[in-house]
Order: C-alpha cells, then sequence, then structure tokens
C-alpha cells in the first residue's frame, strides 16, 4: 500500500485566505446592495409624476392611503418595498436609504453615478451621516447675525514664561479647558450643533478682535470632507 504524501498547511495562510474571500463578499454584498437601491431610486423616479402608477404601487405593496394626516413617502415606501421591511427597524433602515438618495440628487448627482458616489463617501452609513449633518432648518437663511458664541472651548499648550530670563519650560503642558468667544454665522453655527458627538470637525478661523471675540470661523468642513462650507 502506497502511503498519502504529506502535504504542509499553513492555518495562518489559510485563516488569512477566508478573511480576504470573507471581505470581498461583504463588499459585493453592499456593491450589490446600492445597485439595488439605485435602481429602486430609477423606478421611483419613473412614477412619482404618474397618479396612476403611484395608486398601483400603494396597491401592490399594501398600503393604505385612505384616512391619513398626510400622504405616504413615496420614496420611503419604494425602499422598504424592495427590501420586504416591515418590523420598526427594517423600515427605519429604509428611510435612512431613501434620504441618501434624495440627497444625492438634491446635490445634482445623475442616477448613474449614485453608486460610485456612496462608495466615494464611505458607503451608505456615511452619506445618509453626510446628508442629516448637513440639512439646516428651514427659515434661518444667510442671517448677518455674528454674536459671538463663548461656549467653544480651545486647549492651551505649553507653560508662559514669569520673566525675561526664564526658558519656556517645553516639557509641561497645561491641558485645562479653556472657554473663548468666536463669531460665527448662524448657518455654520446650525451645521456644529447638527454634528453628532464625537464627530471630527475642521474649522477654519481668522485672529480677530471685535464683539469681544477672539475669533471669526471663516469655513467648516467635515473630516472627510474635500469641500469647506464658507
Amino acid at each position: 500500500m502506497r502511503k498519502r504524501l504529506k502535504t504542509h498547511n499553513d492555518p495562518i495562510k489559510n485563516l488569512t485566505a477566508i478573511r480576504e474571500g470573507y471581505k470581498n463578499e461583504n463588499d459585493g454584498h453592499r456593491n450589490r446592495l446600492i445597485v439595488l437601491m439605485v435602481r429602486g431610486f430609477r423606478e421611483f423616479q419613473n412614477i412619482k409624476n404618474v397618479p396612476r402608477e403611484v395608486a398601483a404601487f400603494y396597491t401592490e405593496a399594501g398600503i393604505k392611503t385612505a384616512g391619513r394626516s398626510k400622504p405616504p413617502n413615496l420614496l420611503k415606501e419604494v425602499m422598504a418595498y424592495i427590501a420586504g421591511a416591515t418590523t420598526e427597524s427594517a423600515r427605519k433602515l429604509a428611510d435612512k436609504r431613501a434620504r441618501v438618495l434624495r440627497y444625492l440628487d438634491e446635490k445634482g448627482v445623475a442616477v448613474e453615478k449614485m453608486p460610485r458616489k456612496i462608495k466615494h463617501y464611505g458607503g451608505i452609513e456615511k452619506t445618509y451621516r453626510r446628508a442629516t449633518r448637513k440639512s439646516l432648518p428651514t427659515g434661518l437663511g444667510k442671517s448677518r447675525d455674528l454674536s459671538p458664541v463663548p461656549s467653544i472651548k480651545a486647549r492651551h499648550f505649553g507653560k508662559t514664561p514669569n520673566s525675561e530670563n526664564e526658558e519656556p519650560r517645553r516639557h509641561i503642558r497645561n491641558d485645562a479647558d479653556t472657554n473663548i468667544s468666536v463669531c460665527v454665522e448662524l448657518s455654520t453655527l446650525e451645521k456644529l450643533r447638527a454634528a453628532k458627538r464625537g464627530d471630527i470637525l475642521a474649522l477654519s478661523a481668522r485672529r480677530v478682535d471685535e464683539k469681544g471675540a477672539l475669533l471669526r470661523i471663516v469655513g467648516l468642513r467635515d473630516d472627510d470632507d474635500d469641500d469647506w462650507t464658507k
């Protein structure tokens, strides 16, 4: 009887290969999901202005329109329908996807470019955060009220010498928080308030001395955003 040859088996390499396969499968799943979302959005565009088609869709999806205080959100219902969403959590996810697509449409992104744009922004969740963060309350307009905002904190590093002959002590850090006043337009302030706790934002400020303010904010962007809001 011939003996079977032993083959070298490297578990680490095997696990690495499995991990890559898993990652590719996840990426593929996400991409397919985005493509289907966008296809659903295209059909939404085809029927939204045709009452007969909208009514036919509501009948197919089992959505009752009689006796409602306001009409259904058609795009949300389309996203819920193609996902088979019936639970509250699933419908919330459908609403999130609808807001992502509406945000891209309002930005003027062509339908065929939406999947690439969502991927550029880092996926559905990050695009959603971007969409909700940049939504301003109506009626604000572009107010020129640049009242100082005293609640912004700044960190002060280093220690000021007590005399001209004393060398700065560069190894000592004073990490105490200090409140300063800044001037900021209301539209920019609303974007700051819309940011979630822990979000990383980049501010561009100019040193001023007006209305008791030390700084004037002249630009704001998300950490992953290429465009400054001014």
